[in-house]
């Protein structure tokens, strides 16, 4: 089993290297397909990927920090872990899932009174990796795809402040507000505007490697 495995290769890094003070839990995959479109193994792939690894690797690391009374572990989750769209049957549900288990993470973690581990959970826009190449919104000049370092230095800048929470850009952190007063019809209406409901029809993807 994947946790199985995570704990034996924890338990390598502990002997050759030491205590992990720092997890980052950055994979990511997207299948970029409806739900009726997707196959099984693409499904389970996205979940074992994008959310069950953040508990295989959380288990395998935390026990130590926990000891030390020393860490900060860092899930880079994503704005679609808020909002949903089609095409992002799968891999916005398996981000919804990554950023319920950082909020609980995060509770179960301050219960304990361990006040030297942090959490930062990071939920940024597109960014232009190619992980989502073809993905065109509508309004795509309100959001265009993020510029990696800036992705990388707005979450540093969290990580590095000890922020629970950084949503890249700024402004995403407002809509999230939006969502829980709007009317279904309402939120449907602005999804259609930003050209959600069609933005993932002339997905590509990553190349794969030769």
């Amino acid at each position: 089993m994947a946790c199985c495995f995570l704990c034996r290769i924890a338990e390598q890094v502990k002997t050759e290297v030491g205590d992990v003070s720092i997890l980052v839990n950055n994979a990511g995959v997207v299948c970029g397909k409806t739900l009726l479109e997707l196959p099984d193994e693409g499904i389970e792939k996205t979940f074992a990927v994008n959310t069950l690894a953040h508990f295989w690797t959380v288990k395998a690391f935390l026990p130590g920090m926990l000891a030390n009374n020393h860490g900060h572990i860092i899930s880079i989750a994503s704005i679609a872990g808020h909002y949903g769209g089609v095409g992002l049957c799968d891999y916005s549900a398996s981000k919804f899932g990554a950023v319920g288990f950082e909020e609980c993470l995060r509770y179960e973690i301050r219960r304990t009174e361990k006040l030297g581990i942090y959490t930062t959970a990071a939920y940024p826009w597109i960014i232009s990796t190619g992980m989502f190449e073809g993905f065109s919104p509508k309004e795509g000049w309100l959001l265009p795809p993020l510029e990696p370092q800036h992705a990388v230095n707005s979450i540093m800048h969290g990580i590095l402040t000890n922020r629970e929470v950084v949503f890249v850009p700024g402004i995403l952190n407002f809509f999230t507000f939006l969502k829980p007063v709007l009317p279904m019809d309402a939120m449907w209406a602005v999804v259609k505007f930003f050209g959600i409901d069609t933005a993932m029809d002339t997905f590509k993807g990553r190349k794969k490697q030769e």
